[in-house]
């Protein structure tokens, strides 16, 4: 299911020659009719969002299913294939990534460099896994891994993954450091 929208371009607002003679301002009895100016927005951001989605291909399913920013698979999708594999006795363990302090970089930097190491983390971190391992991005800063096979398989990819996030980002003229907080559990 694809958006597509065929709607008429609206008016922001329209306005009127002021007659001579009459004031131009206002007169206090006069009523300005916001809610249609809301309106009118609404439907202007309306039309340019299902312009957006429609020109990049998005489709609905996916937009629900995806992080936007990372293009990572979301909590639901993460939820959703994790419950596939276990119906199927995959075996695996479950593994957490959080920035550590991801508040103090965008406070310190602001959220366009905050959403650029995120950005980067995710191209790294599913760059370094194998097609089998599902990576999502659960949350603020925070991944999430679903890692098939052996606990010690786990621990030697969250290992790699240390690594591979604690290599500095560029990112508008800076350098940022970063390092993670991570646990792995091997799932019964």
């Amino acid at each position: 299911m694809r958006f597509s929208a065929n709607l008429p371009p609206v008016p922001l607002l329209t306005c009127e020659p002021i007659p001579h003679g009459m004031p131009a301002h206002p007169a206090p009895d006069v009523t300005i009719r916001l809610p249609r100016v809301f309106a009118t927005l609404e439907s202007r951001l309306l039309s340019t969002l299902l312009r957006r989605a429609s020109q990049r291909g998005d489709d609905v399913e996916w937009m629900r299913r995806h992080d936007e920013l990372t293009g990572l698979p979301n909590r639901v999708a993460f939820l959703e294939r994790v419950r596939a594999l276990r119906r199927r006795n995959v075996a695996g363990s479950l593994a957490v990534i959080d920035l550590d302090h991801f508040k103090m970089l965008n406070d310190r930097h602001g959220h366009s460099v905050g959403d650029a190491v995120l950005r980067t983390i995710a191209a790294r971190l599913q760059a370094t896994v194998t097609a089998d391992v599902v990576v999502a991005r659960y949350g603020g800063e925070e991944f999430v891994l679903f890692i098939p096979g052996s606990a010690d398989r786990a621990r030697a990819l969250l290992d790699r993954l240390q690594t591979v996030i604690r290599q500095p980002v560029e990112c508008e003229a800076l350098t940022i450091s970063v390092t993670a907080s991570a646990g792995v559990s091997a799932l019964p």
